[in-house]
């Protein structure tokens, strides 16, 4: 679940260019994937609080952690999740400082959906753009 950036956008960009898929259904695998993203971020921030894991890092640098996730957090996750970047290292950051990890969590939401869906598009687009230019291809090739 916490590889989503790392793994799952690769494996949603085959599944989207190898299948014949319709907008909704890439609406599906879009949703379904920032979804279990979104558990998977869950679970991990629910299993770094029960096992009591955190950061060691100095007071001086816990605390300017803190400031800075207190922030900036939510612009953090955003960016995190629209660039390929891992995060693991933000949620466990943010559950060790004690910042407010659902709203970064719900803006990593947002940025992986809005990356996922901007995938579908460009990929579901090209292939309508293809299909346009082999058919028109090969009507000129029979006239």
């Amino acid at each position: 679940f916490t590889l989503c950036g790392f793994l799952l956008t690769p494996l949603l960009t085959l599944a989207l260019a190898a299948s014949d898929c319709s907008n909704s259904r890439a609406a599906v695998l879009c949703t379904a994937a920032a979804s279990g993203c979104l558990a998977g971020n869950y679970l991990l921030v629910f299993a770094l609080r029960r096992l009591g894991l955190s950061v060691a890092l100095p007071e001086g640098q816990l605390a300017r952690a803190r400031e800075l996730l207190e922030q900036h957090g939510s612009l953090a996750g955003l960016l995190n999740t629209l660039l390929p970047l891992p995060t693991i290292p933000l949620i466990v950051a943010s559950v060790s400082v004690g910042a407010n990890v659902h709203m970064m969590l719900a803006a990593m939401t947002v940025g992986r959906s809005t990356r996922y869906v901007a995938l579908a598009v460009a990929i579901l687009s090209s292939r309508h753009v293809s299909r346009r230019l082999a058919s028109s291809t090969d009507r000129r090739r029979t006239e």
